[in-house]
This record gives C-alpha cells, sequence and structure tokens, in this order.
C-alpha cells in the first residue's frame, strides 16, 4: 500500500520494548534512538557498496534511492510522534500521566496524522526530502541515481489509494480501540468515578484495566491511591508494588507506598520508602508534608517540624499546598504540645484557604486542649459541613476524622 501511493519510506515495524527490564530513562532514550542510528548506518553501508562495488546501472539507481529512503527514514522517525522513535526518545521524561494521555491519543491518531502532513502539506514533505538529498548526495550518490530510483514507485493513483488507505485505518482504530485498547476505556471510566468520588466504582474499573492489561502502569497506579483513600492498606501496597515493577522511576509510587506502611505502623518501611521519593524528586514538597506528619505521629516532634518546615519553604509558590503544609506543621506543635504555635501555623494556613476542612478540624483539637469549648464547636461543625464532598463522602481517612469530630461535638453538646 505505502509502495503504491508513493513510495513514503515507513521507519520500520513496532517493536514491543520490556520497560520494566530497562533500568533508566537514559537508557530508555537510547533505546529507541538506535532506531535512527540504524537507518543513518545502513545508508553508510549502501553508500560504500555504491561507490566501490562494480554493479550494473539499475542496480546502483535503485541502491542510491535506498540510501536517500535510508536518510528520509531516520529524520522521519526523528519526529516527535506517537509512535515514531522520536516520541520514544523524550517519552521517558515525561510525567507518568503525561505518558499514558499522550500515547492513548497519538497510537489512534498518530500515524494518520503523519500521512496527512507527508501527502497533504507540500512545504512539510519538501523540506524532509531536501535534507535527505543532501545527506545522500554527500556520500558521493549522484542526484540522477536517486531519481532514476524513485521513478520505479512513482504512482499515479496515490490519492485515491491514500482515501482507501485512510478508510481501512479508520476501520482499525475503532477495532483496536474497542477490543485490543479495552483497557484505557476502563481506565478513562475510573478516573470519572474518582473525580465524582465514586472510589468503589473507580476500583473496580481499575481492576478491569488490569486484567485486560497486566503491564498497564498507570491502571496499577490509580488502584493503589483509590485502595488507600479506602483505608485498604495492605492491597494498596500490593497494587502500588505491581507500578513500580512497570515504572521505578515514578517518586508517587514511592509516597503512597509510604503512607500505607505508616498507616500499619510499619515505620521503618514508611521512612525508606519516603526517602526513595525524595531521591527521586529531592524538592517534592508532598513528600515532606508526609514525612514530617508521620514523623509526628511517632512522637519525633521536633524532628517532624524541621522536616515539614522544609516543606513549607519548597511550596510557597501554590497557595493550596501551602495551606496544607502550614497545618500539617500546626498539628505537629499541636502533638507536641505548643498550643500557641500549634494556631498560628493553622490560621495562617486558614488565612490562606478559609476552605481547608483540615485546619478546621485541627484548630478545634487545638481550642479543645485549650479549654474553648464554644470555639472548639464551631470548628468541628464547619469541619463537618466542608466534608459533605462526594470526593470526601467514601474516602477512609475523612471518615475517621468525621466520626471523631461529631464524637467530640456530641461531648461538648
Amino acid at each position: 500500500m505505502v509502495l503504491l501511493i508513493g513510495g513514503i519510506p515507513l521507519t520500520g515495524g513496532a517493536v514491543y520494548i520490556e520497560q520494566a527490564s530497562i533500568p533508566s530513562r537514559l537508557m530508555r532514550s537510547a533505546v529507541s534512538l538506535a532506531g535512527p542510528i540504524a537507518n543513518i548506518i545502513s545508508a553508510l553501508l549502501f553508500a560504500i557498496i555504491y561507490r566501490y562495488a562494480p554493479l550494473t546501472p539499475i542496480v546502483l539507481n535503485a541502491l542510491g534511492f535506498s540510501i536517500f529512503l535510508q536518510f528520509y527514514a531516520a529524520i522521519l522517525n526523528l519526529l516527535p510522534i506517537p509512535s515514531l522513535d522520536g516520541f520514544g526518545i523524550i517519552e521517558p521524561w515525561l510525567a507518568p500521566s503525561q505518558r499514558t494521555y499522550i500515547r492513548s491519543l497519538g497510537f489512534n491518531f498518530g500515524f494518520i496524522f503523519l500521512l496527512s502532513l507527508l501527502i497533504l502539506v507540500p512545504n512539510f514533505s519538501k523540506s524532509i526530502v531536501d535534507a535527505s538529498l543532501k545527506g545522500t548526495v554527500a556520500l558521493g550518490v549522484t542526484l540522477r541515481a536517486v531519481g532514476n530510483g524513485a521513478e520505479i514507485f512513482s504512482g499515479s493513483n496515490s490519492k485515491a489509494i491514500f482515501g482507501i488507505l485512510i478508510l481501512v485505518m479508520t476501520v482499525g482504530f475503532y477495532f483496536h480501540h474497542y477490543i485490543f485498547n479495552a483497557h484505557l476505556r476502563h481506565f478513562q471510566n475510573g478516573y470519572k468515578f474518582f473525580a465524582a468520588g465514586e472510589f468503589h466504582k473507580a476500583l473496580k474499573a481499575y481492576e478491569d484495566s488490569v486484567e485486560q492489561n497486566p503491564n498497564f502502569f498507570e491502571g496499577w497506579k490509580q488502584m493503589g491511591l483509590v485502595l488507600h483513600l479506602l483505608g485498604q492498606y495492605e492491597q494498596s501496597i500490593a497494587a502500588i508494588q505491581k507500578a513500580i515493577k512497570l515504572d521505578r522511576s515514578d517518586w508517587s509510587l514511592y509516597l503512597f507506598n509510604g503512607n500505607s506502611y505508616s498507616k500499619l505502623g510499619k515505620f521503618a518501611k514508611s521512612a525508606n520508602d519516603f526517602s526513595t521519593a525524595l531521591k527521586l524528586s529531592p524538592n517534592k514538597y508532598v513528600v515532606y508534608n508526609d514525612r514530617g506528619l508521620t514523623l509526628a505521629e511517632q512522637g519525633n516532634y521536633q524532628q517532624a517540624i524541621s522536616v515539614l518546615t522544609t516543606g513549607i519553604q519548597l511550596s510557597t509558590d501554590s497557595p493550596m499546598i501551602l495551606a496544607f503544609s502550614y497545618n500539617n506543621r500546626g498539628y505537629a506543635f499541636y502533638l507536641k504540645g505548643d498550643f500557641e504555635l500549634a494556631l498560628i501555623d493553622i490560621n495562617k494556613s486558614l488565612s490562606i484557604d478559609s476552605s481547608h476542612y483540615y485546619a478546621y478540624y485541627n484548630r478545634g483539637l487545638v481550642y479543645l486542649a485549650k479549654g474553648l469549648n464554644s470555639a472548639a464547636k464551631e470548628d468541628f461543625v464547619r469541619f463537618v459541613e466542608l466534608c459533605q464532598t462526594p470526593q470526601n463522602k467514601y474516602s477512609f481517612q475523612v471518615q475517621e476524622l468525621l466520626e471523631k469530630a461529631n464524637l467530640q461535638l456530641q461531648k461538648l453538646t
């Protein structure tokens, strides 16, 4: 089909790569770069044969055009379009969510988009041709040989065949999407349920996605997050471990596990995972926040306050996270018994984000400890009001705090 529409040089068949076996992002980029490099090496080998082997004119013409195609394929393959190697080179450096989203779009439409550029945008194709010809001529091949070789591939029905090819590929897309990409449909459904706070439905959708594709990284990751929110910490760790086997470079996986181990009282494992998360992403304030809370709940108050202070310093560019960070340090001061410092931090948190419900709960605890029952009651009531959202309705951690807040309100009443 491709030869008939004018000899567009394809870059080779798609090859499955076991990403989990490649130890670093740099090596993953190198694997993708190997494709274009192989094209250049082939061009060099063909050029040696072209220049020094005793060949007939017909073979010389065919070989000259083949050298041109190698350069064309190398340049084409370096374009950052899924599923070309150009995208494969930059893909390891993207966030996992970006990789999944671009991959789901690109592998369905990328090839159609590429063909459309080559056939319908003359200047785009011409620029690649010109660059390929310069490389070919630099190796000692004459333009006449390239032109004569190209005549073999010319066809008068290219537009009609292109239309047929687009039709075939469109049908193939729907087949691919509903059969081979069923895991992505389940994942998208899971995300909709997750955004609506329907965690149990989201969990079922994520389970279906990894059942369809056991190597689906995002499915395992989201399943681990939902299980953690549902309070199923052992199962969450098991799901996250599956994700880690598929991609060891995602710092958030170790953050999830660190929190789950902390909830289970396995503080040594928790600390180890938090440390790994910080090695992968040294300036992630979220890790400092969660690590600091774990230390505070263990009774290591000074270390906790120091870690949480670092989190505050790193989160100044995000008001929402800054409010979260001040509230966490305020909670650490509360556990330590420094109620005045706790109030200062929690009030800062609420001055930044007046809807931060955790801050109302923590300030209620501080007021209660200081004997200010009326003020404590107001904050607990406000906390309960702010928790009436779909996301919080099914969150195990929020439900635990709601039970505690309601119990305090009953006592105060």
